[in-house]
């Protein structure tokens, strides 16, 4: 019994010292945790110390600057503002002023104008340095925002020469830009551009002794007889010109347009007079629209470059009536290099026999650019025609060639 007292009591004791020590650890951590806070407080405390120092020794330095030529010695901010007001310069703002020059709003430019070290600046609260150069003098205006169109005034053609090849020159516009202030409401033009005039050269070809024919192909392609004029080509490995029309390409699918150009033939844009407003009849005695006529140039041009994949077609074309005015050459100059008229008119486009045709055909000479049709009309005549006197022709001594093949010749003077 005594035994146990002593082993409780000892065990007792044990666990009062555990408890104390235990005791005594949790006390101690509240000043373990408060360290690393007085660190951080002790730390910003003294970053602010510094700074506060270094702002007080920096507004305590002075720097020698030349204003306009002047030597100065600044305290405080060091800026070009500060320049100024050492310098005693009467330094004025520039105003707000509309497009036209008028003062809108005084003092509401630039509020100075200054170079440093011989950079341009408007910013009074740039920062100097020591020994900076600085000149200063009034700000300048500010003109007031506005919008911006643009006019376009059309050029001018003129034409010269005379033949059956009409090359062209393309003008141009002439561009005015409009600004109209947005403050003020004031408008000012001013000229971008001066109009240039497209000029066209006639001529014919100098062939020389050349024994070089250009026939050339209206209104297709046609299924009825374009096949059988290439087929008539083809046998007497003869070249020709087509002048497509969009209408007529469309109508009659890519193939033929294509066969054209793979088989060593020019293909080109043509025109009817009156085709957008009269459902393609070429017959039409109206005055040539040149919205139309325009129209018919460039729809004909990707009718053309669609058809062929963007390949092996050309720039020139056929306008309506072999009459070539300004106002055409003024419409069209933009898309294409020649106009291409013809100096031997079968007379196929109404609808001719066969004879008649033939008979034209024997009569021609070096460097003649013929006028015939694979559409727009009945022209079976022109088919048996031409089936009879090309091999004449040949045995004559004759070639037949492109019309780009044609234009390598020099123009006649």
């Amino acid at each position: 019994m005594p035994e146990q007292r002593k082993r409780m009591t000892y065990e007792q004791q044990r666990a009062k010292r555990q408890a104390a020590q235990g005791s005594r650890s949790k006390a101690q951590e509240p000043t373990h945790q408060k360290i690393p806070v007085l660190a951080i407080i002790l730390a910003v405390l003294l970053l602010a110390g510094m700074i506060f120092t270094l702002r007080t020794c920096s507004s305590a330095m002075t720097i020698d600057v030349t204003v306009n030529g002047i030597p100065y010695t600044l305290r405080g901010a060091k800026t070009v503002q500060t320049a100024v007001k050492e310098s005693g310069l009467p330094i004025n703002p520039g105003d707000l002023i509309s497009i036209r020059g008028n003062v809108l709003k005084r003092g509401e430019g630039h509020p100075i104008d200054a170079v440093v070290n011989g950079r341009e600046t408007t910013d009074p609260n740039q920062q100097l340095h020591d020994n900076d150069v600085v000149t200063v003098a009034d700000g300048k205006d500010i003109v007031e925002d506005y919008d911006t169109e643009q006019e376009v005034s059309g050029h001018s053609a003129r034409i010269s020469g005379a033949g059956a090849v009409h090359r062209i020159t393309p003008g141009q516009d002439g561009v005015t830009e409009v600004r109209t202030g947005k403050l003020s409401g004031e408008v000012v033009r001013k000229l971008i551009q001066d109009p240039s005039d497209a000029i066209c050269v006639k001529s014919n070809p100098e062939v020389g002794d050349d024994k070089v024919l250009a026939l050339t192909f209206e209104e297709g392609p046609s299924e009825e007889y374009t096949a059988q004029i290439l087929d008539i080509l083809k046998e007497n490995d003869a070249k020709a010109t087509f002048f497509c029309v969009s209408s007529q390409i469309e109508q009659y699918n890519d193939a033929l347009v294509i066969r054209e150009r793979d088989e060593g033939h020019q293909v080109c844009v043509g025109t009817r007079n009156g085709e957008r407003q009269n459902g393609g009849n070429s017959k039409t005695n109206v005055e040539v629209d040149i919205e139309d006529l325009r129209y018919q140039v460039q729809h004909g041009l990707e009718a053309i470059s669609a058809a062929l994949g963007g390949e092996g077609y050309s720039t020139i074309c056929r306008l309506p009536g072999n009459n070539l005015k300004d106002n055409m050459v003024q419409a069209i100059d933009q898309f294409v290099t020649a106009d291409i008229g013809w100096n031997v008119d079968t007379g196929d486009w109404m609808e001719s026999s066969a004879a008649e045709v033939y008979r034209v055909l024997m009569t021609l000479e070096p460097g003649d650019i013929v006028r015939l049709h694979d559409g727009g009309g009945e022209h079976s005549g022109t088919v048996e025609a031409l089936r009879e006197a090309i091999p004449q022709l040949i045995e004559r001594g004759y070639r037949f060639v492109t019309i780009d093949e044609l234009l390598e010749y020099p123009p006649q003077t």
